[in-house]
């Protein structure tokens, strides 16, 4: 009788290797988004709107700042496979552009 946990340590290896492509997907998402609202943004300050985040009036439409600072973000939760908190953060910033989106075409 063969004792060996080789079938299971593949599996195990294939979960695995699932999360970790779902965390790069959800981080490079994740960073899009990001890039995908400073443009919004840009649009809507040239439309004559305003930035609402507080933390972001002195870069809000600067696309490379915001790409830097979403990756900086996402590289650490995608390594230590906080995949959860990558998913949260593209729900959240899905909301973001969908409003700023809505917003822009309200205005036209």
């Amino acid at each position: 009788m063969d004792m060996s946990f080789h079938g299971l340590s593949t599996g195990i290896d294939e979960v695995r290797a699932r999360r970790l492509e779902l965390a790069v997907l959800l981080a490079i998402l994740f960073v899009a988004l990001n890039m995908l609202d400073a443009l919004l943004t840009t649009l809507a300050i040239s439309h004559g709107s305003s930035e609402a985040n507080m933390l972001a009036l002195s870069f809000g439409g600067d696309v490379a700042l915001k790409a830097l600072i979403s990756t900086a973000l996402a590289v650490p939760l995608m390594l230590g496979r906080w995949t959860r908190a990558l998913a949260l953060l593209c729900v959240g910033m899905s909301l973001v552009v969908a409003w700023n989106a809505v917003a822009i075409i309200s205005w036209m």
